[in-house]
């Protein structure tokens, strides 16, 4: 091969690997990181409080994501909407999911919303939510 070319495919591969990082780097956490909790899959304490908050009576729709934390890294925060003309509080909430989840997994953040952003496919947008949060 031509030194030439080489050069060329080397700064391909540098300019590709520079973007990759940029791009790891500016992606918003989807997945929640505690560094207090024990070893165990990234995602699933976000999915276990989702499906938990979820199975409350007073829940319509729940979306789970981490938000920073200073001594743990990432904390869990849930965005609930309630069903209409329900009472519930956060308090119910913490309680409920302490009851049925491990210490680690539980959200010990609640945010009552109208709506939360979705496509237009009904995905919920949780890089939008983590944005706010």
């Amino acid at each position: 091969m031509p030194l030439v070319l080489v050069d060329v495919l080397g700064a391909l591969i540098a300019g590709a690997l520079i973007a990759l990082s940029l791009a790891i780097r500016s992606a918003p956490p989807l997945v929640v990181v505690s560094t207090a909790a024990p070893s165990s899959s990234p995602a699933s304490p976000r999915r276990g409080a989702e499906s938990t908050v979820l199975r409350h009576p007073d829940v319509s729709l729940v979306a789970v994501v981490g938000v920073p934390h200073r001594s743990h890294g990432e904390e869990v925060k849930a965005f609930v909407i309630r069903r209409p003309g329900s009472p519930l509080t956060e308090d119910e909430l913490v309680k409920w999911c302490r009851e049925r989840l491990a210490s680690y997994k539980y959200p010990r953040l609640f945010e009552f919303r109208d709506e939360l952003p979705m496509t237009s496919t009904g995905k919920i947008l949780k890089r939008r939510l983590c944005d706010r949060a």
